[in-house]
């Protein structure tokens, strides 16, 4: 029994350190008075530049985020720009190469109509000299028939009348013909 009682005196005797729930008051006063300290001093240079930094840190992602709904409108409103601009540079386009088109439908059509005309005048002024000519070439065989009728004549009359009274008589007759 003397383990046995050992233990059970020495648990019974008063402790002087108190236990792991007792309470000292001095050391609770020094604990309160450090735990403030450590709060105020915590507070005036941790708690309040890590707030005033959350805040500047909460502030600049708020911002950014702004930022970049705003840039994204602006593209968004860029692309739609951008988008009718390209619809009507294409409208434009295709009205260019149609005017083009007719523009050059409208020359193809008048050098057509200009060379039509000038194919015209060429046939009547080519008509024209063809009938002077032609007219040139009968006066000029008339010529020669009353040349030739006149010293046919001459021969058969044997008497010669005036050149001037020839070719009234063989102009009077070749018309008769």
């Amino acid at each position: 029994m003397s383990q046995i009682d050992t233990i059970s005196v020495t648990t019974k005797e008063p402790s002087h350190q108190g236990g792991l729930f007792s309470i000292n008051p001095g050391l609770s006063i020094w604990t309160w008075v450090v735990f403030v300290l450590l709060f105020l001093i915590l507070r005036k240079y941790a708690w309040t530049p890590l707030m005033e930094s959350t805040k500047a840190r909460e502030k600049l992602l708020s911002d950014t985020v702004e930022n970049a709904r705003k840039t994204k409108e602006e593209l968004e409103r860029i692309a739609e720009r951008q988008k009718s601009m390209l619809q009507e540079a294409e409208a434009q386009a295709q009205k260019i190469v149609a005017d083009g088109r007719k523009a050059a439908e409208s020359i193809a059509q008048n050098i057509v109509e200009q060379a039509r005309k000038d194919a015209q005048a060429t046939l009547d002024e080519t008509r024209e000299k063809m009938a002077v000519e032609k007219e040139l070439a009968i006066q000029e065989i008339k010529n020669q028939a009353v040349d030739l009728i006149i010293r046919t004549s001459e021969k058969l009359i044997e008497k010669s009348l005036d050149d001037e009274a020839h070719r009234k008589i063989v102009d009077k007759h070749l018309d008769e013909l």
